[in-house]
């Protein structure tokens, strides 16, 4: 089971003061912020089997060898949710790039909902199969002389392999804080 939980901050598209590392964004600019939980469970099934040997006839010598499996992905519970507050001003520094710091400019509450405008709740489940199948024949013949002794080997190899996928995504809109949300 996977459990994620993210905050995020949209692009601002109106930008005060810029570097490489640091922006923020005008007075009068607004953006959103994100806040978004998501929740999947996978489970995966592999199978596979094999069967080979060698005979042998004389001066001749048969190996051969077949295999399948199979490997099935079932992804019954994905959903993401994710929620939009508004009215934010915000600046960045990215100097750390693996550690990011956005800082509200503007004195809002990150915890005040009251002017949530949407909250996203995204299902997307999948399934998944994948089967591979391989056979390999190969017959040798051995020839000996008094001068001359030798071989001559020739064979046949197969090998298959077939993916299905079933993937479909549901987003379901809850509204605004006006409109009932939560």
């Amino acid at each position: 089971m996977n459990a994620n939980g993210s905050f995020n901050a949209t692009i601002v598209l109106q930008i005060a003061e810029l570097t490489y590392n640091t922006g923020r964004s005008t007075p009068t600019t607004l953006t959103d912020v994100r806040y978004q939980n998501e929740e999947s469970t996978t489970d995966n099934d592999a199978y596979g089997a094999s069967l080979g040997g060698k005979t042998q006839l004389d001066t001749l010598t048969f190996t051969y060898n077949v295999f399948g499996s199979a490997n099935e992905s079932s992804r019954d519970r994905s959903l993401a949710y994710v929620v939009r507050n508004p009215g934010y001003s915000i600046a960045y520094d990215q100097t750390v790039r693996d550690r990011p710091i956005y800082t509200v400019l503007n004195g809002k509450s990150l915890f005040d909902i009251s002017a949530i405008k949407r909250g996203d709740l995204t299902v997307n489940p999948r399934d998944a199969t994948e089967k591979a199948f391989g056979a390999r024949f190969d017959v040798e013949k051995k020839y000996s002389g008094a001068e001359v002794s030798g071989a001559i080997k020739a064979g046949a190899k197969l090998r298959t392999n077939k993916k299905e996928q079933d993937q479909a995504s549901r987003v379901y809109d809850t509204g605004t804080a006006a409109g009932g949300f939560p």
